[in-house]
């Protein structure tokens, strides 16, 4: 037990100090109300943990993500250092949001798993992160901010 509270606790800090106020978030925010039906050809990798979409609306478009079959996250795809920077992108094998292109973009790194906290770069605010909310079937996800 000794070694897994230390981690938790630093899995806490790093969340808490990654938790910046959003008046200070540098991606604007933009209204956001999609509605996804994961029956639609076009979103069947949701249908599986590990899925993800790319999705058009937010400021620079939206990565919606299957963390365990129920629950969905979902991202703007802007970096928080530099908004009008190319979209990010899905690495599969971090579970990250980042560019592939370090030179000439962001070089940031935004754990997907962890609510799009900063894992590496200098970006200071975490992803500007959408509410996701699943029907009572499951069939589809509604994405919003909630904030209009």
């Amino acid at each position: 037990m000794k070694l897994k509270l230390p981690a938790l606790i630093a899995v806490f800090f790093i969340f808490f100090l990654s938790c910046d106020s959003e008046k200070d978030n540098p991606v604007p925010e933009i209204y956001v109300n999609i509605t996804v039906s994961l029956s639609d050809s076009r979103f069947s990798a949701l249908q599986s943990p590990g899925g993800k979409v790319y999705i058009t609306g937010g400021y620079n478009g939206i990565l919606l993500y299957n963390f365990d079959g129920r629950t969905f996250y979902a991202f703007d795809r802007a970096c928080s250092l530099n908004p009008k920077h190319a979209p990010l992108v899905f690495d599969e094998k971090t579970k990250c949001l980042c560019h592939q292109d370090t030179i000439t973009n962001c070089n940031s790194r935004f754990s997907v798993l962890l609510h799009g906290i900063v894992v590496s770069g200098q970006a200071k605010h975490a992803l500007r992160e959408y509410e996701t909310i699943t029907d009572n079937t499951g069939n589809t996800v509604r994405i919003t901010n909630n904030r209009f």
